[in-house]
């Protein structure tokens, strides 16, 4: 589990979200591409037309929030262990 692979090394966890782009909107019918439709319902997407899961719409504040509960004590971490994906500004190469 989670946890267990956090206890043998918690400076090797990262926090990444891989939400969808309806994170944020309220349950309900989507739309996507003209194509199929998606239905949000909580944290959980699915396709409209056969109930398969189609994705997750959990944030990464959510994934914050989760770790804070889970893992009291430990929030000194947060700033290594949260992955901002592409929003995180490039690091310079090394000269």
């Amino acid at each position: 589990t989670l946890k267990i692979a956090y206890s043998a090394h918690p400076e090797g966890a990262i926090l990444v979200t891989d939400a969808q782009k309806f994170a944020g909107c309220p349950d309900g019918a989507y739309e996507w591409r003209g194509e199929d439709r998606f239905v949000k319902e909580g944290k959980l997407l699915k396709l409209e037309s056969n109930g398969r899961i189609a994705g997750s719409v959990v944030d990464l504040i959510d994934c914050v929030n989760n770790f804070k509960r889970n893992d009291r004590g430990r929030e000194d971490l947060l700033p290594k262990i949260v992955h901002y994906g592409g929003h995180q500004p490039p690091t310079p190469p090394s000269p």
